[in-house]
């Protein structure tokens, strides 16, 4: 439990219900406990409040009766939404922001006070309790938390700490990791598909591929590279396989992609930025 806490949740999207579902489910905070605020759209609250008994407010009350607050609005809407929301933040908030691509340097800035702000990323696989995510602490944020993001973080998946220097890198990998497995999945039903298998069949095979390798190196605990060798037998299928995607640099293709993914985190950021410190000084 967290010891009574409030939460209230600024937002009521995809990573907004996940959170909730995570922290229901496990127990961590009851319903009437968490409030949800998004006067953009009411119905959805209220959607919540059905499925899990969370509690709808107005942003003042909603903010003002919460101990910890997670912003969880479109990043590019954050000068904005910050403008609205400063009036009602304490000094003793604790800040917990979901919003790719916008740093804790920003936030700060956009305070009105000095609040302890925690950056988080996390994956799609939040709303099945399944996400691999990273936080990073703001300038006035300390280790007491850095156990409150976690403990509601460990009810949606993992959660690992890294420096903010490093906050890019995590959401080329694994923010936007789970399209690289999908994309994956993609191309071995479409080769079954290119050797006579139905779609069907294809795709059946193909899930459950995913799903045994990923439980097995999670309850093995080997690295990914030792299982595979015990895959791959000398002059065997396995290896053809192997052979043939080396000789399209497959592990470079996909070290590229998280290249890639990790520059534009990049330079969304400072587009993000830009546009904040804009609006602001309008």
């Amino acid at each position: 439990m967290l010891d009574d806490k409030k939460l209230c949740i600024i937002g009521s999207g995809y990573m907004a219900e996940a959170i909730i579902k995570g922290l229901v489910s496990k127990n961590l905070l009851p319903a009437e406990n968490i409030f949800v605020v998004n006067p953009l759209d009411e119905e959805k609250v209220l959607k919540l409040k059905d499925l899990y008994g969370i509690i709808p407010r107005e942003k003042e009350a909603g903010i003002i009766d919460a101990d910890i607050i997670i912003i969880a609005f479109k990043p590019q809407d954050v000068a904005e939404a910050m403008a609205m929301y400063n009036p009602f933040f304490r000094k003793d908030h604790l800040l917990i922001s979901i919003l790719a691509g916008i740093s804790t340097d920003l936030l700060q800035k956009l305070a009105d006070s000095p609040l302890a702000i925690v950056r988080t990323m996390p994956n799609l696989a939040l709303g099945i309790g399944e996400s691999a995510t990273a936080y990073c602490l703001g300038k006035y944020a300390n280790e007491k938390h850095a156990q409150t993001v976690e403990k509601i973080f460990s009810t949606t998946g993992s959660i690992i700490r890294v420096q903010e220097k490093d906050m890019d890198i995590v959401t080329g990998l694994s923010g936007s990791g789970p399209a690289y497995i999908y994309y994956l999945l993609e191309a071995l039903i479409e080769g079954g598909c290119k050797e006579g298998l139905s779609e069907e069949k294809a795709m059946e095979l193909a899930k459950q591929t995913l799903i045994g390798a990923a439980k097995l190196l999670q309850e093995s605990g080997a690295h990914p590279k030792e299982l595979r060798r015990k895959i791959t037998s000398a002059k065997g299928t396995t290896e053809a396989a192997i052979n043939k995607m080396d000789s399209y640099q497959f592990t470079k293709i996909v070290q590229e992609g998280v290249s890639a993914a990790t520059r534009r985190s990049k330079q969304l950021g400072k587009i993000f930025e830009e546009n904040a410190i804009h609006v602001v000084n309008m």
